[in-house]
């Protein structure tokens, strides 16, 4: 009985090898690999950052206070589609409907728009995907 789960334990580990581990794989290949994986755990963190961090949406709750502190800042206005006091910089994305602090551009590989708060990123993603 010993014998046959010493074998058994025999044939994973030599299965184990022809699977991960082929004669024609040298390590520059394994080593490539390794890279890669490594490149793209971060990218795909920084994709669903990008992904599900709010991009810096204004809502009523913001008005008040932004109204007071821009009120007489050049570019300061009113957003005639959301209702909203317009800091300086924000725009309104007219693909999610919403007022964005400091709008680059909606993304559809995203999905999200590109704003204040995911734009680092957004960034990071293109650089590890650029990498990867």
């Amino acid at each position: 009985s010993s014998s046959s789960a010493a074998s058994d334990v025999y044939k994973r580990q030599d299965l184990c090898n022809k699977v991960f581990w082929r004669g024609e794989y040298s390590r520059f290949v394994m080593a490539d690999v390794a890279v890669f994986h490594m490149l793209w755990l971060p990218m795909m963190v920084a994709y669903l950052h990008c992904l599900l961090v709010n991009p810096g949406t204004l809502d009523q709750s913001w008005s008040s206070w932004l109204k007071r502190k821009f009120w007489s800042s050049p570019g300061a206005g009113y957003c005639m589609k959301s209702q909203l006091f317009k800091p300086p910089r924000a725009h309104f994305c007219s693909m999610t409907g919403r007022l964005v602090l400091n709008m680059d551009h909606f993304c559809p590989w995203v999905g999200n728009t590109v704003g204040f708060y995911n734009r680092k990123f957004f960034i990071l993603f293109l650089f590890y995907t650029t990498l990867t």
